[in-house]
C-alpha cells in the first residue's frame, strides 16, 4: 500500500445531504484516506458512506453513544490513523466544511510545499442562504452570500436574555488548524487550536474553509435540540466545559416555548432580512470556485431516507406548526 501523505478525519451524524459532496471534493484535492466516525446516523448517511467506501479509501466506524464526545473521538481517530498509516498531514474536518486551496493548487500540492511548517491556521467563512431560497432550491443551488461582519458573537450567548442583533451566521468564526501529526501533542474540540511538541506557532496559510452550517430550516431545529441536549449532558459530566453556547441557548429557548421562527431568525436570515442586510453592506454575494460549484451540484440525489424525512418535516410544519420532536423522537407541543 502506498504510504499516505494526507488523511482527513470526519465525525458525522445525519449528513446525507452533504457528505458525498464533501468526500468527493476532498478526494479530488488529494486526500489519500478518510477516517470517519458515523455517530448514530438514521437519515441514510451510513448507506452513503458504505457506497463511497467501495470507490475510495474510507475507514468507517460507528458509534451509538448517547452523548457525542467529539474531542475524545477525534483524538482517538488521529492516534489510530497515525499508528496505522504513519501519514504526515492531518485535517480534522466536519461534514459541512470544504477546504479550498489557492488557485492552481490542490490541498495536497499546497501542503507538499510546506517544508518548514508543521501547524497551519486556516480561516473559516460561513456560507449564508435565505431560508426561502433553501426551501425553493436546496442548498446546492440556492444563491450564496458571505458576511462582512468582523466581530465575534456576543459574550454570554448561552443565555436567552443576551441580546443577539444579527443572525448567528453573520458573526466572525474561529479558524481551524491543519497539522503534521507526528509532532501533535494536543488538539482542541473542533480543531481550532493545537499544541505541538516541540512547540511551534500556527502559521497563516493560503487555504480557506467554506462552511455550510445551516442548509435546511427544519433540519436545523432538529439538530439544534440534539446538539443542545448533548452539550448539557457533557457539561453535567464535565462542569469545567462551557461549550456549544449557541446550541444551549436555542435549546433553552425551545424549552421556554419560544416560537420556531424566532429561533430560526437568530440562526439564519429570511429573504427580507437578507436583502436588507445586503443593501446595508453587511453581506455580499459569494461565488464559490467553479470547480467547487460543479462538485456541489454533482453526486447522487439525496438518499431516499433523507428525502422522505425532509418531506415529512415540511408536511408537519404546514399541517401542525406547533409540533416539534425532541432528540428521542418524542412529540413536543
Amino acid at each position: 500500500m502506498k504510504q499516505p501523505f494526507l488523511i482527513m478525519s470526519i465525525l458525522v451524524r445525519d449528513e446525507a445531504d452533504i457528505i458525498e459532496q464533501n468526500l468527493r471534493w476532498h478526494r479530488r484535492q488529494g486526500v489519500d484516506r478518510f477516517v470517519v466516525i458515523d455517530h448514530a446516523s438514521t437519515d441514510g448517511t451510513t448507506q452513503v458512506l458504505r457506497r463511497l467506501a467501495r470507490e475510495m479509501p474510507i475507514d468507517i466506524s460507528r458509534r451509538t453513544d448517547p452523548v457525542v464526545q467529539q474531542a475524545i473521538w477525534t483524538r482517538d481517530l488521529i492516534r489510530k490513523a497515525r499508528g496505522k498509516y504513519g501519514h504526515v498531514w492531518h485535517i480534522a474536518n466536519d461534514a459541512d466544511e470544504f477546504y479550498i486551496p489557492p488557485p492552481g493548487e490542490t490541498l495536497k500540492s499546497y501542503l507538499l510545499g510546506q517544508k518548514d511548517n508543521r501547524l497551519l491556521e486556516v480561516p473559516r467563512q460561513n456560507v449564508i442562504f435565505a431560508r426561502e431560497d433553501l426551501a425553493d432550491h436546496g442548498w446546492r443551488a440556492a444563491p450564496m452570500f458571505e458576511s462582512r461582519v468582523t466581530t465575534p458573537a456576543p459574550e454570554g450567548m448561552e443565555s436567552p436574555e443576551t441580546v443577539v442583533s444579527l443572525p448567528f451566521e453573520y458573526y466572525a468564526t474561529n479558524p481551524k488548524v491543519v497539522f503534521q501529526v507526528a509532532t501533535l501533542k494536543h488538539l482542541t474540540k473542533g480543531a481550532h487550536r493545537a499544541t505541538m511538541d516541540p512547540p511551534c506557532e500556527a502559521m497563516q496559510s493560503a487555504l480557506r474553509i467554506l462552511h455550510f452550517p445551516f442548509r435546511d430550516a427544519e433540519e436545523f431545529l432538529t439538530s439544534a435540540r440534539r446538539l443542545g441536549e448533548s452539550a448539557v449532558a457533557d457539561i453535567a459530566q464535565n462542569p469545567q466545559k462551557q461549550l456549544s453556547h449557541r446550541y444551549r441557548r436555542w435549546l433553552r429557548m425551545m424549552q421556554q416555548g419560544v416560537p420556531d421562527t424566532v429561533i430560526l431568525n437568530e440562526a439564519m436570515p429570511d429573504r427580507a432580512r437578507l436583502q436588507h442586510d445586503l443593501a446595508k453592506g453587511l453581506l455580499t454575494p459569494l461565488t464559490p470556485p467553479a470547480d467547487l460549484a460543479a462538485a456541489l451540484r454533482s453526486g447522487r440525489a439525496l438518499s431516499r431516507a433523507f428525502g422522505f424525512q425532509r418531506l415529512l418535516r415540511r408536511l408537519r410544519r404546514k399541517l401542525m406548526p406547533g409540533l416539534r420532536r425532541d432528540s428521542a423522537g418524542k412529540r413536543i407541543l
